[in-house]
């Protein structure tokens, strides 16, 4: 007896089990009983119990004539397993059914994102991430700028990055890691500023600022600005030393969000971008540029307090700052 294949099944009836003769016939077997293997050599599948969604998925695909081709991953065949036929077909180059045409390639990828990946893996397994965020006022730097885009000299950015570094020195937790322990904590004396750089591809890379509390202005610039051309050239340069990065994601046009750890930091600083924004002035509303900064720090280390104080001691430098 054949399976009709214009069969509606409503969701909720029992699941009928389908036996595969010999001819690769299916035969249906009653809800409940049991379905025999043939005395063959293993010219015969199990039965497999299809679901009411699977054979709805099934005629979708035009697929119900071949359903007892299809590998089942569990007791039941499901769509996805259903998926993963068609894949299997749109590799080999013989797509099966109705909408199943559309072929793909695979490639690996790229070493430089697996090695981030694994990293970002980590840093979700090994930390504790909570998120802190404020407003604050670029009008200082953004006049600093002015000052210096004449000479070509310090970014904006890179002023940015001076004042975090100036504060890492006050925060201690900022420049610290915790041992595998979970109990030792390490305190580094010096201050290695990771920043996260873009490169061709869609690939991100960190480059390290080493010993930047030791630099002076001028010469912080020029190390940060030859580390991020080395970044660029291929050279990844985090260590376990590299307790903040920090992520220019306004350069990209976004306003904020929510940095992920890349071990072996223990915080990721997000700038958004700068733009005009109404605030009140002593004169009433005025317009300012404003950004938003963004903060993913391990909760291990730090608590929320601690996080927000080291938040607003960077944004206190960024509005007081000067060249």
């Amino acid at each position: 007896m054949c399976i009709r294949d214009r069969m509606e099944v409503a969701e909720g009836v029992k699941e009928t089990a389908i036996d595969h003769g010999p001819t690769g016939t299916p035969q249906p077997v009653a809800a409940g009983a049991t379905a025999t293997s043939a005395p063959s050599s293993g010219a015969r599948r199990a039965a497999v119990p299809i679901p009411p969604r699977t054979r709805k998925y099934l005629r979708e695909k035009g697929l119900m004539d071949v359903a007892d081709q299809i590998p089942a991953a569990g007791a039941k065949l499901m769509p996805e397993d259903v998926d993963n036929f068609l894949a299997e077909k749109a590799i080999g180059g013989a797509p099966t059914g109705g909408d199943a045409s559309s072929a793909y390639e695979e490639t690996q990828l790229p070493k430089v994102q697996q090695t981030l990946n694994f990293r970002m893996r980590q840093g979700m397994q090994q930390c504790i991430p909570a998120v802190v965020s404020l407003e604050l006022d670029w009008s200082a730097i953004h006049a600093a700028r002015q000052q210096t885009r004449e000479t070509s000299g310090e970014s904006a950015f890179g002023m940015f990055c001076w004042c975090v570094v100036q504060a890492m020195k006050e925060h201690p937790p900022f420049r610290s890691a915790l041992g595998s322990d979970g109990k030792t904590l390490r305190t580094y004396h010096h201050i290695n500023l990771g920043i996260g750089v873009a490169v061709p591809g869609d690939l991100l890379r960190t480059a390290v600022v080493r010993s930047a509390d030791t630099l002076d202005s001028s010469e912080f610039h020029r190390q940060l600005g030859d580390q991020i051309e080395k970044v660029r050239g291929g050279e990844d340069q985090i260590d376990a030393t590299t307790t903040v990065t920090i992520s220019n994601i306004g350069s990209a046009g976004v306003q904020w969000g929510i940095p992920v750890i890349v071990t072996p930091a223990v915080a990721t600083v997000a700038l958004g971008e700068v733009r005009d924004r109404a605030v009140s002035g002593a004169q009433g509303v005025e317009f300012r540029k404003m950004a938003t900064l963004t903060m993913t720090f391990d909760h291990r280390l730090m608590n929320g307090v601690a996080a927000a104080n080291f938040l607003t001691d960077i944004r206190h430098r960024v509005e007081a700052f000067s060249l």
